[in-house]
């Protein structure tokens, strides 16, 4: 469950000339906005302006497909292609805490279907340790992924009926 090491391959993949026989790998950029589409006369959107952060340079991208990967911002670019577009993002955050090892043995999981507030919490094993986490939350679409204290004290006092002291989160993981 290394998501972020599972995008990088998906990225590092599609950017090898021929993966695919007859196609050409993907140019990949970091440090990187996208500031607008551009089209053919037709208005088919044919590639894309950049802004690359790091040398501070705007550079233009053409492309047969852009595929819209933006997640929670998914909204912003299509805003770009039609200004006037209804929105289809319902931004929330789920809430997840990484404990010492010892709630859980081996592959168990557990699921709590009914807290305080109605959500549930489950725990897995994330790399050898218990992750606890909470079902999403409304939350404004942002950048910002820090827990808040509250998430973190209700998610703990959820867990104490079932596990007592044997978890740790008091920054101690």
């Amino acid at each position: 469950m290394l998501d972020g090491r599972m995008n990088l391959n998906s990225l590092f993949t599609a950017s090898i000339d021929e993966f695919i026989p007859g196609m050409k790998g993907a140019s990949l950029a970091n440090y990187t906005e996208m500031k607008c589409l551009t089209k053919d006369d037709k208005g088919q959107i044919t590639g894309a302006v950049c802004f690359d952060s790091l040398n501070n340079k705007e550079f233009t991208v053409k492309a047969k497909c852009v595929v819209n990967c933006a997640g929670v911002h998914a909204d912003i670019i299509r805003s770009l292609d039609k200004p006037d577009v209804s929105p289809r993002i319902v931004p929330s955050r789920g809430t997840h805490l990484v404990f010492k090892k010892g709630i859980l043995s081996g592959v168990n999981g557990v699921v709590i279907p009914k807290t305080k507030d109605g959500r549930l919490i489950y725990i897995i094993n994330y790399m050898g340790h218990p992750m606890a986490g909470t079902t999403d939350e409304m939350t404004d679409a942002t950048h910002d992924c820090e827990p808040t204290q509250e998430e973190i004290d209700f998610i703990c006092s959820e867990l104490t009926p079932y596990f007592g002291d044997k978890y740790d989160y008091k920054g101690n993981l």
